[in-house]
């Protein structure tokens, strides 16, 4: 994506290429970020120190609507590393969000494991989505997945990322 600014910076030579990363996002890891240092792309929210928090209050005191809505990672964040992100992976993830946040899950993940999905949202709200029985199962199953289970540990943002320090472990 960044690599695609960049060619078409070349047509704006005098605009620079931000993006919305804030300090919150630099604990954890994002291959975005090197992709972002890659390309010199600015981030003017770190650059200037502002985290969520901040972030969230200054957008309620301009009055934008969105100013308490979930964060909602990229989409390419819920399939793991070494799979391929395609298309139609993303079109079914944001299908099937989509359909849990219907359902009343405001803040929720799908994550696309090969042909399978798991359901992940907050730990205080997993008992209502148990509840729901097969309904919600069956309809994400439905979008094109063989297989979708609940995550009964809740949703945790950076679940893959679990993968990246069990291989550092081990080469220690």
């Amino acid at each position: 994506m960044y690599h695609s600014f960049k060619e078409i910076a070349t047509i704006f030579p005098d605009h620079v290429i931000l993006n919305g990363t804030n300090v919150d996002d630099l604990g954890d890891y994002r291959p975005g970020l090197v992709a972002a240092k890659e390309n010199e792309i600015r981030s003017p929210l770190v650059e200037c120190n502002v985290g969520k928090d901040e972030l969230r209050m200054i957008a309620k005191e301009l009055g934008l609507e969105v100013w308490n809505k979930p964060a909602s990672p990229c989409l390419s964040s819920r399939i793991p590393y070494g799979e391929p992100i395609t298309i139609e992976k993303l079109n079914r993830i944001e299908a099937a969000e989509e359909l849990l946040f219907k359902l009343g899950f405001e803040d929720s993940r799908v994550r696309h494991y090969g042909e399978n999905a798991s359901i992940e949202v907050p730990e205080v709200a997993l008992n209502r989505l148990i509840e729901m029985g097969e309904f919600p199962i069956e309809k994400i199953r439905k979008i094109g997945f063989n297989k979708v289970k609940i995550d009964t540990e809740g949703l945790i943002s950076g679940k893959l990322n679990r993968v990246l320090d069990e291989k550092q472990t081990q080469l220690r």
